[in-house]
């Protein structure tokens, strides 16, 4: 019985939301300039007029873990969790829910094992997570020189692994690195078109936009109390700008060194340190155009992208009392 642990929570709730949403009104400046942008041309005003809504359910969430001490040096664990939150509304233009209000869910599960021993620490686990009921809510140029909020509510699900490295090489030097593979998909996915759902079976079984399949970290840490470097990567695989799944975007790496040297002053100690952000000035494109989402293409003159930040230098010097 000693090599057991357990703890468990349960929580019944009440999930109450008043919702508000301002009209707006709208005045044209310039009715006679052809081909005037609609952003430089209208003025547009909250013109104190609500949307206003009640929305209410009951839910239950849970969560739960248990560990058990295998041997000295290797544990095993489980955990997961149940857990709704008050997001998934849409209320039509008479402040009418639409349809049947149910509560955004949660559920992540997690098992695995750890070991520890001398020099060594390490985790192995499996990871299971899927969301229901998500408002997901995105702003989209509108083709007019402006933008227009969309709504879509979704669900999606996740399983894959995660493993963490620990070690220490000698005394002062260690290598610390983790590593997650995923699968990840949308399993329902419908667009609010005038506030009304419409079902868009194209997108269920796409990857989730910006979410790669394999992210790692890995380093090597040097820290004697007075000397300190370190250099390490972060790596983000393939992954798609929109969740048409139409543009895939290159995995990169993107490596870090930092160093610093402390000495005593006064009654405290300071630290003059280097960091050099991106290395080796990798090249990448990060993620597209959140504003143009499922209509961006690729292929033309111009890509519209965040870009890895190229190549950067910070001198630090810090005091701790």
């Amino acid at each position: 019985a000693g090599r057991w642990l357990f703890d468990i929570g349960v929580r019944l709730e009440k999930l109450k939301g008043d919702i508000r949403r301002e009209r707006t009104s709208t005045f044209v400046t310039d009715a006679t300039t052809p081909n005037l942008a609609g952003a430089l041309r209208d003025v547009i005003w909250g013109n104190g007029t609500f949307l206003t809504t009640k929305v209410d359910t009951s839910e239950w969430a849970v969560a739960a873990g248990g560990l058990y001490k295998l041997t000295d040096n290797v544990n095993l664990y489980a955990n997961g969790f149940f857990f709704p939150e008050i997001r998934a509304v849409a209320f039509s233009s008479a402040g009418v829910p639409q349809g049947k209000y149910n509560a955004e869910i949660i559920k992540q599960a997690e098992a695995g094992v750890k070991y520890s021993s001398g020099p060594v620490t390490a985790t192995f686990a499996g990871l299971y997570t899927k969301l229901e009921n998500r408002r997901q809510v995105l702003f989209v140029n509108d083709g007019q020189g402006g933008f227009t909020e969309r709504v879509n509510l979704v669900a999606t699900r996740s399983y894959g692994v995660e493993a963490t490295l620990n070690w220490r090489i000698v005394r002062h030097l260690h290598f610390d690195g983790n590593i997650t593979l995923q699968d990840h998909k949308y399993t329902e996915f419908e667009s609010l078109v005038n506030n009304v759902p419409t079902s868009n079976p194209a997108i269920v079984g796409n990857e989730l936009e910006r979410q790669p399949t394999i992210l790692y970290n890995a380093g090597f840490y040097y820290d004697d109390d007075r000397f300190d470097a370190s250099i390490f990567t972060n790596y983000t695989g393939d992954n798609f700008t929109a969740s048409n799944n139409l543009i895939e975007l290159d995995g990169f790496n993107v490596v870090n060194l930092d160093a610093g040297y402390k000495l005593n002053f006064g009654p405290g100690q300071a630290r003059l340190g280097i960091n050099v952000f991106n290395l080796l000035d990798t090249d990448a494109t990060t993620e597209g155009s959140p504003r143009q989402d499922n209509s961006q293409s690729a292929g033309g003159t111009f890509f519209v992208g965040r870009p890895v930040l190229p190549r950067r230098l910070s001198v630090r010097l810090s005091y701790q009392f």
